[in-house]
């Protein structure tokens, strides 16, 4: 009788064994795939960037995030730390900003406005980049051919505005503006830029 007793508890103990290990088999099985799907989304690219980068390139146009993020990890592979001072903006806040310097770009007529550009500032060692410093202190640094590597425009290659901090999709501001306003209407307060429709 004990002897069964026993026999029984084996039993019953390889059975619980048996199923809990095929619940973690079944468990690691679906995270793999959920895993796999979230690398397919990114197209096979290892992007996962800083809490600080993120908080900026998720708001910009979703056509083109892999975009900046492939930039600002292959500057950062480099030996550059790069800090982004300025992402999207509503075309408001370009209001704001045109308010404040009559240099700085009409609402509707920024890629901010339409999450197609970032600002940075970066950091090497004692040398930090940010927009007084020299076109040739940002020429050596390497950032501008990579920007150009990823299909970015340099903001000091501007005629009428030194912005060395600014790269952007270059996309003609003409049809940024003529979708917009075909998705938006003309109020610009209706205006999701990075929204816009790039097709």
């Amino acid at each position: 009788m004990e002897s069964n007793l026993k026999t029984n508890y084996k039993t019953l103990l390889y059975v619980a064994v048996g199923l809990c290990l095929a619940a973690i088999g079944i468990i690691l099985y679906a995270s793999n795939k959920t895993f796999e799907k979230i690398v397919d989304t990114m197209s096979g690219l290892n992007l996962i960037l800083s809490v600080q980068h993120e908080s900026f390139i998720k708001d910009l146009h979703p056509v083109h995030q892999n975009r900046f993020r492939a930039f600002i990890r292959d500057v950062e592979a480099s030996g550059w730390k790069v800090i982004i001072t300025s992402g999207y903006r509503s075309w408001q806040r370009q209001a704001e900003l045109k308010r404040q310097n009559s240099k700085n770009a009409s609402p509707g007529r920024s890629r901010h406005n339409y999450g197609l550009a970032i600002d940075i500032n970066a950091q090497s060692g004692s040398t930090f980049l940010r927009k007084a410093s020299s076109r040739d202190a940002w020429m050596k640094s390497g950032i501008v051919a990579i920007a150009e590597k990823h299909g970015l425009k340099w903001g000091g290659n501007f005629s009428n505005y030194w912005d060395p901090i600014h790269f952007e999709v270059p996309i003609s501001m003409d049809l940024l503006v003529a979708q917009a306003t075909k998705q938006f209407g003309s109020d610009p307060k209706k205006v999701i830029g990075n929204k816009v429709n790039l097709a």
